[in-house]
């Protein structure tokens, strides 16, 4: 790889700098707008979860067999906010399932989740089956005068449909900006080079009886017009060896 790389002219060599720090650019942006939409997004679902665990545990009492029950009720006394939204576990601090209610039916669901790991406020996010992705808080809450905790759910699916856009748009994006990149830089390192070409070109004419003729510089103040001077000076005391 070195040896390629070292054979190859240093406008091609520019061209591809320019291209790998784009692309490098692009990623690191892509990588940075992909973390902060996942973190709006969760935290936009964590705050939905706080209200659906604020309005059920409100709705929440025992039987006079002493069993949980949900009251179903929503805030206007319907039940229609408390079925299209509720999805929700609750276990007693001894790690007993005492109530669920699942959007999704529970024959098909094959895989139960464990007990909750505490008494302590927690958000993840679990793939519950194959496809099924939902974000989780797990909160302590009271049942009257009896201690629980509470599992809300919340479909991620409209969060990863939203992710996965932005990595198909990168994705789709990235080849055209590392070629437009590709074409910049060589465009770029051609125009920068013109005056080392030209320097090269007019150093091949001079000869022993051509000593007199000096190097192109539009602009001794760049590293290139600095190079030409050098050569022009070298030229002038060559030029004056010859005729003392």
């Amino acid at each position: 790889m070195n040896s390629w790389w070292k054979h190859r002219s240093f406008k091609v060599r520019l061209t591809l700098w320019y291209a790998a720090v784009t692309a490098v650019v692009l990623a690191m942006f892509a990588l940075g707008t992909y973390e902060i939409v996942e973190h709006r997004l969760a935290a936009e679902i964590d705050r939905q979860l706080r209200i659906d665990f604020d309005l059920v545990e409100a709705q929440l009492e025992k039987d006079p067999a002493g069993q949980v029950r949900w009251l179903v009720r929503g805030a206007h006394g319907d039940d229609g906010f408390a079925r299209l939204s509720a999805w929700f576990e609750v276990w007693s601090e001894d790690g007993r399932l005492l109530l669920r209610h699942w959007l999704v039916p529970d024959s098909d669901i094959k895989t139960t989740l464990p007990p909750p790991l505490g008494s302590t406020l927690r958000f993840t996010s679990i793939e519950l089956e194959q496809g099924l992705h939902v974000r989780l808080m797990e909160r302590p809450a009271r049942v009257e005068a009896t201690g629980v905790v509470m599992r809300m759910f919340r479909d991620e699916s409209e969060m990863r449909r939203t992710l996965r856009q932005i990595v198909e748009v990168f994705l789709f994006t990235l080849p055209f900006a590392v070629v437009a990149a590709s074409l910049g830089g060589y465009l770029l390192a051609r125009r920068s080079l013109r005056p080392v070409a030209a320097m090269a070109d007019q150093a091949q004419r001079i000869t022993s009886e051509s000593l007199s003729a000096r190097l192109p510089n539009p602009n001794p103040a760049d590293e290139f017009g600095q190079l030409a001077t050098v050569f022009n000076d070298t030229l002038r005391r060559l030029e004056n060896s010859f005729t003392e």
